[in-house]
């Protein structure tokens, strides 16, 4: 297995969670749309890209990333593009020549919109609402029971744009358009919707009283690696890089040191890890994990930046302002209670908004609840804090 810091893993890169699959694939054969949830980094994206590498032979998978999406046309248009992309079809290679036949010849009925990877290139002067273009697709299409899967990768934060862009009757109407989709008797053996983002779908959709638009999806959760699986991986991990296995006792301080297993902080680990064994030809001690642990907060700005930069993003100013005050003094804690978060949050005139800021960060992967208390996700993205 090679080391992948930043992107997706996929095909041989890819650590399978062969249960996590199997969940999901269960769910969309069961007849349900699915929320996955899951921290930043916890490798969600490539979880879902799994199922396209190595496709169920029943279950035609179609990834989509919605973040830069404001408009619901225009989701509706990446969703219709992609189903219809002829390299995708052809990669996943398990229907029948009738069905492929089917796909070209409705195709060829929209105008303008071609297949084979070209993308949706509209004639000038024509208006089409894809939406509903989508809705006959779905309609007419005989799919010889297989499945389409949507696997949309950050729908919570295109539910977020829309809803800065079109108002709150605007984002509450593609919510109920998504529902519509799902929930069309017609179409239940046909497609199922994959929703995925680390920002919290409830707790996004909660904020604009919308959560009657969701409630139909079935949730699974993705966490951390179990521990024997926390072993194989960094174990493969460090022969990739360094040609040798370590003692057991070796993987065992690694996983104390890292604490939240999750594929991306082990990268990291190992990156900096097999620097020091491989050029420097130091020996696998302790003292040398805790060294490579240093090197990781040392060089944490290319990897945890964008976890600030985020914030700005997600938060409006006082909002903004409680949670770096909030996370800057719980780097010097262990952990926080509740009523001093509230405390802190009426501070910044936001302790209405408190529970769902602590909503949002423990989705997003800075921090854990455990008994109304807080801690960081991560010892090393809390050394890193700044």
């Amino acid at each position: 297995m090679k080391q992948v810091i930043g992107s997706p893993a996929r095909k041989e890169q890819f650590f399978k969670r062969s249960d996590l699959r199997n969940e999901i694939l269960d769910a969309i054969t069961s007849g349900d749309s699915i929320l996955v949830s899951a921290p930043r980094r916890v490798g969600k994206t490539s979880i879902l890209l799994d199922l396209v590498d190595d496709p169920d032979p029943d279950v035609f998978t179609v990834y989509i990333d919605s973040e830069a999406i404001e408009n619901p046309e225009d989701f509706f248009q990446l969703i219709l593009k992609e189903i219809l992309n002829g390299d995708r079809i052809e990669g996943f290679g398990k229907f029948s020549k009738s069905v492929k036949d089917s796909f070209s010849k409705w195709s060829n009925r929209l105008a303008g919109i071609s297949i084979g990877g070209f993308g949706l290139d509209i004639r000038q002067g024509e208006k089409i609402s894809y939406y509903d273009k989508l809705i006959d697709f779905l309609s007419e299409i005989n799919l010889e029971s297989k499945r389409i899967a949507i696997l949309v990768d950050e729908f919570p934060i295109t539910v977020e744009h829309i809803h800065h862009k079109h108002g709150i009757d605007g984002v509450r109407h593609f919510l109920n358009q998504n529902r519509t989709l799902r929930q069309n008797p017609a179409f239940q053996q046909k497609v199922k919707f994959i929703y995925c983002g680390s920002i919290g779908l409830f707790t996004v959709v909660k904020r604009l009283n919308a959560t009657d638009r969701i409630n139909d999806l079935r949730e699974i959760k993705i966490g951390a690696l179990r521990k024997r699986d926390a072993e194989i991986f960094v174990t493969d991990l460090l022969f990739g890089k360094t040609g040798m296995v370590p003692e057991i006792v070796i993987i065992d301080y690694i996983l104390h040191k890292i604490e939240w297993w999750i594929p991306f902080y082990f990268q990291l680990m190992v990156k900096e890890l097999s620097d020091l064994i491989v050029y420097d030809r130091q020996p696998w001690t302790e003292k040398t994990i805790d060294t490579a642990f240093e090197k990781v907060v040392e060089n944490g700005n290319i990897y945890f930046q964008h976890f600030k930069s985020r914030l700005s993003k997600t938060f409006e100013k006082g909002e903004f302002d409680f949670v770096v005050e909030f996370l800057t003094v719980l780097k010097s804690r262990s952990t926080m209670e509740f009523n001093e978060v509230l405390n802190m949050a009426e501070g910044h005139n936001v302790r209405l908004q408190a529970d769902t800021i602590l909503e949002i960060l423990i989705y997003d992967g800075y921090i854990i609840e455990e008994d109304r208390s807080y801690k960081f996700y991560s010892p090393i993205l809390k050394r890193w804090w700044k």
